[in-house]
């Protein structure tokens, strides 16, 4: 492995099935994150990547869509746009880890993955 690679610190592996409302609530709990306090990274695997495009003024930004058995979570990965190719061509299935966050977005609130990193698995 290489030395300089920066390493992310996972705090707790998740199913996606798990994620809702309710938990980003507990999680805001824990604000104000920063340096002394960061924000919880969470990972799930295997998971199914529906649909990605990417985003942005300079569509540097990957937003996904994640599938789950009957649900569907949103994920935008900023600065990972590099990625979206190897999702596509990959079959879309994937390791990711993430932050789990409210997207407040033309007065609609929805849990949002603020996507860290993605390994593609197949």
């Amino acid at each position: 492995k290489d030395d300089l690679s920066p390493e992310l610190k996972i705090d707790a592996q998740i199913l996606l099935s798990n994620i809702n409302f309710g938990l980003v609530k507990d999680i805001n709990v824990l604000e104000p994150f920063g340096i002394g306090n960061p924000q919880p990274v969470f990972c799930s695997y295997k998971n199914i990547i529906s649909d990605w495009r990417l985003v942005g003024e300079k569509r540097e930004h990957l937003k996904i869509k994640i599938k789950e058995e009957n649900r569907t979570l949103e994920g935008i990965g900023f600065k990972l746009s590099r990625i979206g190719n190897q999702i596509f061509s990959e079959n879309k299935v994937v390791d990711l880890a993430f932050n789990i966050e409210l997207n407040k977005w033309n007065g609609t609130e929805n849990v949002q993955l603020n996507i860290k990193d993605i390994k593609t698995i197949i």
